[in-house]
């Protein structure tokens, strides 16, 4: 039993290593993902991905739709608030969301677990909350 446990550990390890070597070498993922059932954006949403989102058009056709069917999933578990009149729209959301996959492209998890609201604020209450936080840290030491 315990030469079993040591033989699945060692080729976990070496996985692990080779996956290591393989990304920088390759540029992509050891594995590809394979989804089932893929989430769809609309006709709009899909259009501002093209337009606005050079990222995306730089994708392969598979790709994008790997790309448009993890902001599909975002999109749909998050809570968008806007703060002092901001109004969120469809262009908030999927550059927001788009922004946040690109980040986690080819991970296999993507979801941001810990975060369940998105907040946008007005540039002049982000200048406020930086000056505060400047102070403080500065103060801090």
């Amino acid at each position: 039993m315990v030469i079993v446990v040591l033989i699945v550990f060692i080729v976990y390890r070496l996985i692990i290593v080779f996956q290591a070597l393989y990304v920088p070498q390759f540029k992509k993922p050891l594995q590809t993902p394979l989804y089932v059932k893929t989430n769809t954006l609309n006709t709009s949403q899909r259009s501002l991905l093209k337009n606005n989102y050079f990222y995306y058009s730089k994708l392969s056709l598979n790709q994008q739709r790997y790309f448009e069917h993890r902001v599909a999933s975002f999109i749909g578990s998050k809570s968008y608030v806007g703060r002092d009149g901001v109004v969120i729209d469809d262009k908030k959301k999927v550059l927001i969301v788009a922004t946040a996959v690109m980040r986690t492209f080819g991970f296999t998890s993507y979801k941001c677990l810990i975060v369940f609201v998105i907040f946008c604020i007005t540039s002049s209450l982000l200048e406020f909350v930086n000056t505060i936080f400047c102070f403080q840290t500065r103060n801090a030491f």
